[in-house]
């Protein structure tokens, strides 16, 4: 994957998110549609492309070797991501909501609504199915570990979070799996009208980010140092440790791992944080106008950053 290709993309998404805040700020996506929309995307877009890119494949040792692999590595850098957000909330002295949202920002990123649209243009159905795999850990992570740090109250039900799990997205990808294990593949038909409107996901995800871009202010921003860092140390410094990390663990190992799953691994530790965070800050007492402040910088600077990492990766790997 070329850097070029990579950047061109990037610059698809700028414009297809200022539609999204211009739609926003003109009222043409106003609370209720910006709502509506993300419903959609959650519910049939993305669903349908996990779906149609899954049954499009082939189940082989290779994959089921390199799924592990995705697997473990996930789950390894969502703990270096914790680990690092934890380190520097100390070194900054941040209070102790401010921490919250720094650490779980810092581990959990916008991996499905900009990370699957854009895997799936970069690397095909195999990066989507890797995609898949780095965001089965990460909710597992999110409804326990992350509900947990949120929650204010005393009365923590981190079992109450796994019932997320089950979601139209992991239905979809199990069903997907199914579907690879028969190596059956959906009629011609359904392939082009099912597999259409997954691939409208793309668009619909950055006109909703843009959305809720437009909700912040950018002078809002000001002087806000913590956001900053955690901005950098999200998008750039933790993706690196991640993959030196893995790099030395494959070396001691022997292991090999297809590219495409190490990069899709890095990409999504270096995906602008994450936006449902504003809503779970919301409902569990947290600090959501920092979450916001965090979405906004993050997302702007990884304009910048995603082709860097890509870059980065297409020289290493």
């Amino acid at each position: 994957m070329s850097f070029d290709v990579v950047t061109n993309q990037v610059f698809i998404l700028i414009i297809l998110a200022i539609i999204g805040v211009i739609a926003a700020k003109t009222g043409l996506i106003n609370e209720p549609v910006k709502q509506g929309l993300s419903g959609i995307i959650f519910n049939i877009t993305l669903p349908l492309l996990i779906l149609s890119s899954l049954s499009d494949m082939e189940l082989t040792g290779e994959v089921l070797f390199n799924g592990f692999l995705v697997l473990l590595f996930s789950f390894l850098a969502l703990v270096l991501l914790y680990l690092t957000g934890t380190l520097s909330s100390r070194i900054m002295s941040l209070n102790s909501r401010a921490t919250t949202i720094h650490v779980v920002h810092t581990m959990f990123g916008n991996i499905v609504f900009l990370g699957f649209p854009l895997i799936h243009v970069l690397f095909g159905n195999k990066g989507l199915l890797f995609a898949m795999l780095f965001h089965l850990c990460s909710t597992t992570m999110q409804w326990t570990l992350g509900v947990y740090l949120l929650t204010t109250d005393q009365n923590k039900n981190v079992l109450a979070g796994l019932k997320k799990l089950i979601n139209p997205n992991t239905l979809a990808f199990f069903l997907g799996l199914i579907l690879m294990s028969l190596n059956w593949s959906m009629p011609d038909i359904f392939q082009k009208s099912l597999g259409g409107l997954g691939n409208t996901s793309l668009y619909l995800s950055m006109l909703y980010i843009g959305a809720v871009l437009s909700e912040t202010t950018v002078q809002s921003l000001i002087g806000k140092f913590h956001v900053y860092i955690l901005s950098i140390n999200k998008l750039v410094l933790s993706p690196m440790l991640i993959l030196l990390v893995i790099s030395m663990i494959l070396k001691i190992t022997g292991w090999e791992i297809d590219t495409i799953a190490l990069s899709v691994i890095i990409m999504q530790s270096a995906m602008p944080c994450m936006v449902i965070i504003i809503i779970m800050a919301k409902k569990y007492g947290a600090d959501d106008v920092h979450a916001s402040q965090n979405v906004l910088t993050s997302t702007l600077l990884s304009v910048f950053t995603l082709p860097l990492i890509m870059l980065l990766l297409e020289k290493l790997l």
